[in-house]
């Protein structure tokens, strides 16, 4: 599993792991702390440009990103208007993937934007179910096209001066949102939030992904 993906195990801790350790009959010993749990959230200075973005951090190599895009992507659709849902790929320096599936990303948001969300998924299928090389550039050119993307201007795009700036600013911005895993939330430019803080639970994330929302638009209006 990447690095910068979620960890199942510590999912499963904090779902219960110590309960379960209790159940068995088996007793933390004394003096020994338990696992620090993950925080719900987290909250970073301010950033500029970003009060009405929801960016949803991703990876097309985390099976968590791919387990939970429907359902992530549903939600964002449903926000109030005004407020701009962002999938952004996750771009580190130290990760061989980011580059060319964030530049594939960003090239077929701007050849075809009805079809990102079919590429997202020829994506996640390609890298996690056909075991395609996601380090390969040709994973996402063959995603692009079962994802029928105008592949002429999909090609243009690719090699363009302006799609590689468009990397290379969403690597900035998970560097301000100080993101290191998949998937995670960047919300209004001021909380990131991820499954780890509510244990893998689904109903949980998406409650407090509307509070937050609804936070953050309570704290614009008193600005």
């Amino acid at each position: 599993m990447p690095s910068h993906c979620s960890d199942r195990r510590r999912l499963l801790v904090a779902m219960g792991g110590g309960a379960a350790l209790c159940a068995s009959g088996i007793s933390i010993a004394e003096g020994v702390p338990m696992p620090k749990m993950p925080d719900l959230y987290t909250q970073v200075p301010q950033i500029g440009g970003e009060w009405d973005v929801v960016r949803l951090f991703f990876s097309f190599s985390c099976p968590f990103s791919k387990d939970w895009h429907d359902a992530f992507v549903k939600w964002g659709r449903s926000l109030p208007n005004g407020m701009n849902f962002l999938p952004t790929p996750l771009v580190t320096l130290d990760d061989d993937e980011s580059y060319p599936s964030a530049l594939a990303f960003y090239s077929v948001l701007k050849a075809s934007p009805a079809r990102i969300m079919d590429f997202m998924v020829k994506s996640y299928e390609g890298v996690q179910e056909r075991k395609l090389d996601p380090t390969d550039v040709r994973t996402y050119i063959m995603a692009a096209a079962n994802a029928k993307v105008d592949m002429k201007e999909f090609g243009r795009l690719m090699s363009s001066q302006a799609m590689s700036n468009m990397v290379e600013r969403a690597g900035l911005v998970r560097q301000k949102y100080k993101v290191a895993h998949t998937p995670s939330f960047g919300i209004h430019g001021r909380y990131v939030a991820s499954p780890e803080g509510v244990a893998g639970n689904p109903g949980l994330m998406l409650q407090l992904l509307n509070a937050l929302v609804s936070k953050s638009m309570i704290e614009l209006k008193k600005r």
